[in-house]
């Protein structure tokens, strides 16, 4: 039985003492003030919370979790939505007032940031945007001297936690509710997110409560999807540091409720308050799924590994990745699952086909978040290259993120307008897919692409930089250099064959299906995560 009741139209903990009618915000703006709210109420457990509920003015970034209550900085530009009253407590003992800012939904998202480390990124993004390519030979040569140190350093396990002795210890759960734990980067558009998501999707199937943390700014635009109707959510996004952040919202949860699990992706909020968790409830499985390793110091692989001795269990979803744990960092290979993300995306029916070329401009798509990780500016460049070299080229960028404006401005000025269609979030990826003929990811670095799986699924092949585990599903004659100018060259070459011979390109994309036949013959992580949150029911 779930512990959470139903407010407009979204799993809360909190009781309402008052509330405006909020129904003319949109469902994202509607499940964000709960999300809040649920937030506010657990770390005010004690009060009656009046939470005074504001839209952002243009240009402003959300402020969901602000723990004081003095209206913040944005506060002054932006509209009154309402206001609602809330609380957790059976006797509320005193009264506090927060505010909440929420912004449009026609926003691009960026991140507050304050102080030296916003000048610094400010700087780095101008000299990204001036030299691109010159910025990217650099950042290469950096990678490549980090791989070489990830791949013979073993890194140091945590003994403990400062978080333990920053964070009460709590007693017994206050009730039998079951409840899951769940860190996030955000709910947005993205492979790693699409499988989180799945695990909370199988939370809610095994009837058990998910209560997700979120610890990266966004604007969270999967949260409108119909599973979120039975999700916690609380996402932290402000205007102030983050330390202390979530403590207390946390222990009220492990206090209050049975939880059952908790399933870390790519959080380090949460990373960072395991050895707190298993202390205080040490029966409690700690699962993490992990896709990449990040050569500016490992990224969350690395984490993982630091934090091993407060994880039961490491899921990977690439052959090369259970390589680095369990060889690499000597993580016990008992401890570590592969488990791959075929079919996840992918609905069950006849096995994939050759999707035939129409009488149309050669399409080549981009599908990914708009970071510097994906490189879009590299496709652009791919693009106008192709254009130069007169091959008759079509071109979709589906995603969004911190480089969306950049990327646009890249394409007007490159006279590409009338070759780039841009799409987002609303528009499916099953429909891009089903419009090109070639999928291109030019990341700098990967794991194993979810829609490299699902390109080859919808009988489109994939043409890929050599990095992390793509080369288990990518054809010889597709994969292609990370260095920025090999890259365009050899996809250039790649790309003006393809265009001129299907017979070639359906060789490529059969190659890639045996490929990616061979990786399914391992359990598919859909079906391996179901099986382990069943077993905490027991």
């Amino acid at each position: 039985m779930t512990p959470a009741t139903e407010f407009l139209d979204s799993a809360a903990l909190f009781r309402v003492v008052r509330s405006d009618d909020f129904t003319g915000l949109t469902l994202r703006q509607r499940r964000l003030l709960v999300a809040a709210a649920n937030y506010h109420a657990l770390d005010s457990a004690d009060a009656e919370v009046r939470l005074r509920i504001l839209i952002a003015g243009p240009g402003r970034a959300a402020v969901l979790t602000h723990p004081f209550g003095d209206a913040p900085p944005s506060a002054s530009d932006a509209t009154e939505a309402g206001r609602i009253e809330v609380t957790v407590a059976d006797a509320p003992t005193r009264q506090v007032e927060r505010h909440v800012i929420i912004t449009p939904d026609d926003v691009t998202p960026q991140p507050p940031q304050l102080g030296l480390r916003a000048r610094y990124w400010r700087a780095r993004q101008q000299a990204e945007r001036r030299f691109p390519l010159a910025y990217d030979r650099l950042r290469q040569t950096l990678l490549s001297r980090r791989e070489r140190h990830l791949s013979t350093t073993v890194i140091e396990r945590a003994s403990g936690s400062e978080i333990i002795e920053e964070l009460a210890g709590v007693g017994p759960a206050a009730s039998s509710d079951p409840v899951v734990i769940v860190g996030m980067h955000w709910l947005e558009l993205g492979g790693a997110e699409s499988w989180a998501i799945e695990t909370v999707r199988a939370v809610v199937e095994a009837g058990i409560l998910p209560v997700v943390f979120t610890d990266r700014y966004s604007e969270h635009p999967f949260i409108t999807a119909d599973l979120f109707r039975d999700v916690v959510v609380m996402p932290f996004a402000g205007e102030v540091p983050a330390a202390g952040i979530g403590d207390e919202p946390l222990r009220q949860i492990v206090e209050r409720y049975d939880v059952r699990g908790v399933l870390v992706h790519h959080c380090g909020w949460l990373y960072d308050r395991l050895a707190w968790i298993r202390e205080n409830r040490p029966g409690v499985p700690v699962v993490d799924s992990l896709h990449i390793v990040e050569y500016a110091g490992g990224g969350y692989p690395a984490t993982a590994v630091h934090v091993d001795p407060f994880v039961t269990t490491h899921h990977v979803i690439s052959p090369e990745l259970e390589r680095w744990m369990t060889v690499n960092q000597q993580v016990p290979r008992e401890k570590v699952v592969m488990a791959p993300l075929v079919g996840l995306t992918v609905a069950d029916g006849p096995g994939p086909t050759f999707s035939p070329r129409p009488d149309r401009p050669f399409t080549i798509a981009f599908v990914g978040r708009f970071v510097r990780q994906k490189r879009p500016y590299l496709f652009v460049r791919l693009v106008a290259r192709l254009v130069r070299a007169g091959v008759p080229v079509r071109a979709i960028l589906h995603g969004s993120g911190e480089l969306e404006e950049v990327t646009r401005e890249r394409v007007r000025t490159a006279g590409l307008d009338g070759v780039v269609e841009f799409r987002g979030h609303d528009h499916p990826v099953s429909g891009t897919l089903a419009d090109a003929d070639l999928l291109v990811v030019a990341s700098q670095n990967e794991g194993l692409t979810l829609t490299t799986i699902e390109a080859v699924s919808a009988g489109v092949p994939t043409l890929s930089t050599d990095v992390g585990s793509q080369r288990t599903v990518i054809a010889p004659s597709l994969l292609v250099s990370r260095d920025p100018t090999d890259f365009l060259a050899e996809a250039t070459s790649a790309i003006r064959d393809l265009a001129g011979a299907e017979a070639e390109r359906e060789r490529a994309w059969r190659d890639e299906l045996a490929l990616l036949e061979a990786l399914s013959k391992h359990q598919a992580a859909s079906a391996w995560i179901r099986e382990e949150v069943r077993g905490w029911l027991a």
